[in-house]
C-alpha cells in the first residue's frame, strides 16, 4: 500500500496544474523530477554523437547535389537587396560549385553552402510558395533565416 501511495504522490506532484501552470515539484525543486517515462525518451547526447559521426563520414560536407535547370535559392551579397533570391542552376563547375542564372539575368558562381533547394512555383490557389522554411522536408535542417531584409 505504501509503494502505491508513493507512486501516486510522485505522479501527482509531477503533473502540471492548470491554476499555477507548473507542477509542484518543479516549483519546489526548481527542476523537473525524473520519472520512469523520461527513460523512454531518446538520449540527446546519443543523437548529437550520431549526427557528428555522420558529418565526419561525409568529410564535413553537405551531401546535396543540384542538377542543370534545377530551381534554387541563391545567396545575394549585394547591398540593399534580399539575402536569398530565386535562381536556376545553369552549369555544374565542380562537386560543390555551380553557376546560377538569377531571374534578373545575372550569372553568378556559387558554392553549395550558398545554394538551397527551391520548389518550382505552384499553381495559383496553392498554399505553398516554395519558401525553404515552409517546406516540410526541409523543416528539420539548417536553412536560410529569411529571404528578405
Amino acid at each position: 500500500l505504501q509503494l502505491a501511495l508513493n507512486k501516486f504522490l510522485f505522479q501527482y506532484r509531477n503533473t502540471e496544474h492548470a491554476a499555477i501552470g507548473d507542477s509542484p515539484a518543479n516549483i519546489l525543486l526548481k527542476r523537473k523530477a525524473r520519472s520512469p517515462f523520461d527513460l523512454l525518451l531518446p538520449n540527446p547526447e546519443d543523437r548529437v554523437a550520431a549526427l557528428q559521426d555522420d558529418w565526419v563520414a561525409r568529410g564535413g560536407r553537405r551531401s546535396e547535389t543540384f542538377e542543370l535547370s534545377q530551381p534554387v535559392w541563391a545567396r545575394d551579397y549585394r547591398a540593399h537587396s534580399p539575402k536569398w533570391i530565386k535562381a536556376v542552376i545553369s552549369q555544374v563547375l565542380g562537386s560543390q560549385t555551380y553557376k546560377v542564372q538569377t531571374e534578373d539575368g545575372m550569372s553568378w558562381t556559387r558554392h553549395l553552402d550558398q545554394l538551397w533547394q527551391r520548389t518550382p512555383q505552384q499553381p495559383q490557389g496553392s498554399s505553398d510558395n516554395g519558401h525553404p522554411s515552409q517546406k516540410q522536408e526541409t523543416a528539420n535542417r539548417r536553412q536560410p533565416k529569411s529571404l528578405d531584409r
